[in-house]
């Protein structure tokens, strides 16, 4: 947690109720750490709207470690959960990489074990090309 963290830089809104809040968040993180695209949302509603636009502001302005692949920095699409808890003396503020799904099964500072991951590359007329990850969600009723 430096001076570009997400926790030092969220400026919380100075009427938000005591309370626990989970704001979920995705960000392209680019090559220089910087943020070039950011949404934030809560799942229940709970987190009023001008604590979810404080944490968007906060990642907009927050320096990230940019991710490195074959020992190039690239930009990567990443998910975050941001949790704020004002029932204390003083805010609590945690920002985690992962949107929080599975931190009942795996706990709430899980993130991929990459190791055991395997990527294979898009190819279009035999050469390798960009393209879109998308995963799947599922909703139990």
């Amino acid at each position: 947690m430096g001076q570009e963290s997400i926790e030092e830089l969220l400026d919380l809104p100075r009427d938000l109720p005591r309370g626990r809040y989970e704001v979920h968040c995705e960000t392209l993180v680019g090559a220089h750490g910087n943020s070039l695209f950011a949404k934030c949302y809560s799942l229940t509603e709970s987190a009023p709207r001008d604590l979810r636009l404080a944490v968007l502001a906060a990642i907009r302005e927050a320096r990230f470690v940019p991710a490195v692949r074959g020992g190039q920095a690239i930009a990567i699409h990443a998910v975050l959960m941001v949790v704020v808890d004002t029932r204390l003396a003083e805010p609590l503020i945690l920002a985690v990489p992962n949107n929080g799904i599975e931190a009942s099964r795996y706990g709430l500072l899980y993130t991929a074990h990459m190791r055991r991951m395997q990527f294979m590359p898009g190819y279009y007329e035999g050469k390798t090309v960009p393209m879109l990850h998308v995963e799947p969600w599922f909703w139990k009723k």
